[in-house]
């Protein structure tokens, strides 16, 4: 959400992560990393959020994306999904993860399917 958290790990990625970018890792059989604000200056601030993937065993992997601001202004936008669609963060799960940032005043609607879980979280 502010500033950097600087990745790196087993698999040989070193990526810095910044505002409106997502970052997918799966531990699978084993990977160590780690992940720190690289600034001495700027704080940084961020939201992790942890799934547990559909089956054990699976190989490491990550993956960093960048999604553009406008695609999530006033609405959803999809970062995340179990079956990887329109190149968004494949994670290992059957859920879709998405973001929104709404200016002040707006409301914004989304249908919930009866048969799903829905979690919202409020960032700012």
């Amino acid at each position: 959400l502010q500033g950097q958290l600087e990745h790196r790990d087993s698999l040989g990625h070193g990526e810095i992560l910044r505002p409106g970018e997502m970052q997918w890792m799966s531990a699978g059989t084993g990977i160590r990393h780690s992940e720190f604000n690289p600034s001495k200056t700027e704080p940084t601030h961020l939201y992790q959020i942890w799934l547990f993937p559909r089956e054990r065993g699976l190989a490491p992997a990550y993956a960093q994306l960048a999604f553009p601001e406008a695609d999530r202004r006033d609405r959803f936008q999809v970062v995340a999904a179990g079956d990887g669609r329109d190149g968004v963060l494949p994670i290992r799960q059957d859920a879709v993860v998405s973001v929104a940032d709404l200016t002040p005043g707006t409301t914004l609607e989304e249908p919930l399917d009866s048969t799903r879980r829905t979690w919202l979280q409020v960032l700012r």
